[in-house]
């Protein structure tokens, strides 16, 4: 399946969802023993780490499907990289999507200035506070997920080289909590599809 085909497959199983008609066929006994010696996840997804946005359901996809990375924000950081870096390499995916969220808590603590965040939560914000600090609340999530994808693209020669020899896309996407819509904000390159 090419990346334009895997991205039109996880469209329409949020259609599913936002539908209320989940179809998941990959969540049987079966298959998850299926699954024990081997993945072949269909993308890897960059996420937050925010319990309303469970990737799999958003999808309407099951055990194996997806090659999930989450943190809250989400961020572009030496072990996310990593971690995409071996879906790509070790697991074959040839989509990764980057996925943030309408009322995102992580670019909200970015967006207040006036705010000092304790611990390592600071070191967070300090990630996305770059982005997203002069955006409204409905544009924030779009700016970061377009930052997310340059960054991305721009850390790992690995899946640059792959999205310009035409084996990867890369997608930037916003996830709205009410409406239920994944919205592509950065389609990936034309030679992918």
């Amino acid at each position: 399946m090419s990346a334009a085909e895997i991205w039109a497959k996880l469209l329409a199983g949020n259609a599913r969802m936002r539908e209320d008609q989940l179809d998941d066929p990959h969540a049987d006994l079966t298959h998850r023993a299926s699954l024990v010696e081997r993945q072949q996840p269909l993308a890897a997804v960059l996420s937050c780490a925010d319990s309303r946005v469970p990737v799999e359901f958003v999808f309407d996809q099951g055990f194996g499907d997806l090659f999930v990375v989450r943190n809250a924000g989400p961020v572009i950081a030496p072990i996310t990289i990593g971690s995409l870096e071996y879906a790509i390499l070790a697991l074959g995916v040839e989509l990764v999507v980057v996925l943030t969220h309408q009322g995102c808590g992580a670019i909200a603590a970015a967006q207040d200035r006036q705010a000092a965040h304790p611990g390592s939560i600071q070191d967070l914000v300090g990630h996305i506070s770059p982005r997203v600090k002069n955006a409204d609340a409905a544009t924030g999530p779009t700016l970061h997920a377009a930052d997310l994808v340059t960054d991305f693209l721009s850390s790992s020669p690995l899946a640059r080289g792959r999205m310009e020899a035409g084996a990867l896309g890369v997608v930037g996407a916003v996830y709205d909590l009410t409406h239920f819509t994944v919205t592509e904000v950065v389609p990936f390159n034309p030679t992918s599809a």
